[in-house]
């Protein structure tokens, strides 16, 4: 009932669109746009929110080629890491961290590339149709981001799975579920600065000329490339914004954390050799982290970088 009756607002909005901006004398009275406003305020964001949702669905649905694509993406990525890292060894302790580091960057970046690619292109149109009185931003936001978030789930939960028993970073079904829940709150994060960026920029190749100049020091600050410990004190805000950070200690922790490992021989320290998981997280500075807190972080961005990505497309494209 709710999309029918949306449908028939959106076509009288329409007829009474084409007739407000039919050439007569009065097309530049002042109370013209307060009449377009008045029209599309009678469907409420609710309604706005029904009809675009399925739109949205509808659009994914007659696009399979794009599903194959990615799901093919997905399962060859993940086989092939998987084969490269395959069965690793208890003590490997240097191929493990850099198969933690490299599902932590391939997850996050497929994710935000992905966004860049379709809602960059996608919200040419939406944003037309808003000028046009059809409909509100924040519906359209609202239902395209919750439209997409099957294939934001699907994606690390089965990349994560594949390529983690392949590799047996470890054997532990709980630890299994806390790396895939990092990864996914790590994926979704990363999307949500893939929203931001394309909020913040005009077209698509404005958007992909700046998302390196934001993501490379989030990068960098994510904890296997440099010791955060000797981040000069200029940059100690940086991993504060970084999903990469908080994403490589969770992935650290699932696999580290309570392992115990062969003694080292006589003058063998870290990075050369460990004895246990405790000292792979201390080496990277990440032992006084805490699992939870590294997860409530991730938390905070996938919905901060959205609501602030909602905002700066609402204050961009403000109707006069």
């Amino acid at each position: 009932m709710q999309l029918s009756s949306f449908k028939g607002e959106t076509k009288r909005l329409a007829l009474r669109k084409e007739a407000l901006e039919a050439p007569t004398a009065t097309d530049e009275e002042p109370g013209l746009k307060k009449k377009e406003a008045a029209v599309e305020g009678r469907v409420s964001w609710w309604t706005q929110f029904q009809v675009l949702l399925h739109r949205c669905s509808l659009a994914n649905k007659r696009n399979p080629q794009i599903l194959q694509a990615r799901v093919g993406q997905t399962l060859v990525s993940a086989l092939l890491l998987g084969f490269i890292f395959l069965r690793l060894r208890k003590g490997d302790a240097i191929s493990k961290n850099g198969a933690a580091n490299f599902i932590n960057l391939n997850q996050g970046m497929t994710g935000l590339v992905t966004v860049l690619q379709t809602f960059t292109t996608d919200k040419i149109v939406a944003l037309r149709e808003y000028r046009s009185g059809t409909y509100s931003l924040v519906p359209y936001f609202l239902a395209k981001t919750a439209a997409d978030a099957a294939f934001q789930i699907f994606n690390p939960v089965v990349f994560f799975s594949i390529a983690w028993y392949m590799m047996n970073l470890n054997p532990s079904a709980t630890r299994w579920l806390w790396g895939l829940g990092f990864i996914f709150l790590q994926t979704n994060a990363s999307i949500s600065m893939g929203y931001l960026i394309s909020c913040m920029c005009p077209d698509l190749e404005i958007a992909l000329s700046v998302m390196p100049l934001l993501t490379m020091p989030l990068i960098l600050v994510a904890g296997f490339m440099i010791i955060l410990d000797s981040l000069p004190r200029f940059w100690i805000w940086v991993p504060y914004l970084s999903p990469f950070r908080w994403a490589f200690s969770g992935i650290m922790h699932a696999v580290w954390e309570d392992v115990e490992l062969d003694p080292c021989p006589a003058g063998m320290n870290p990075p050369s050799c460990y004895s246990s998981g405790a000292e792979v997280l201390e080496y990277y500075c990440l032992d006084g982290d805490s699992m939870w807190l590294n997860a409530l972080y991730l938390v905070i961005m996938v919905v901060g970088y959205r609501v602030v990505g909602l905002l700066v497309l609402l204050i961009l494209n403000r109707r006069n």
